[in-house]
């Protein structure tokens, strides 16, 4: 029976277990940063989103509390109001904008639009009011530039 020379192998063994360790190792760590960079997007996507929400939502308050003679009513119906820069308290919020008006048809209908963006990511969110005995109700939020249709009861 022959003998091989086998100096050397355990080396050899060694260096491709460690190898795999290290393959095994960059790909767990390459996935761990993917979820990282996705987890931060969605936090600030959602943030963008819920500072557009409260901000719809107290001017939306003020409107059905004030609906003859509110700041946050355009002049006519023709021409929007743009409010290019609101601040959040705490120094939140990012960049927020404003644009509030009424519809082209109906001018019992009035969107108040916000654009939000909040660490590089941006939402935009949209509130349709209705305007019923002298006052503003929420209809329905959406996206910009989408229509109300009232469906009929």
């Amino acid at each position: 029976m022959e003998r091989h020379d086998e100096r050397g192998s355990t080396i050899i063994t060694g260096i491709v277990i460690v190898l795999i360790i290290f393959i095994v190792l960059g790909t767990a760590l390459a996935i761990a940063v993917n979820y990282q960079k996705r987890s931060v997007y969605e936090h600030a996507r959602k943030q963008a989103y819920l500072n557009g929400i409260s901000v719809v939502d107290a001017i939306a308050g003020q409107l059905s509390v004030e609906s003859q003679s509110s700041f946050y009513l355009p002049q006519s119906t023709s021409q929007p109001l743009e409010i290019s820069k609101v601040n959040l308290p705490d120094g939140l919020g990012g960049d927020i904008s404003v644009v509030i008006k009424y519809d082209q048809v109906n001018s019992n209908l009035l969107y108040i639009q916000v654009t939000s963006i909040y660490n590089h990511q941006t939402e935009e969110v949209q509130l349709t009011m209705q305007k019923h005995k002298n006052i503003w109700y929420k209809k329905v939020y959406s996206q910009i530039g989408d229509e109300f249709h009232e469906e009929s009861e």
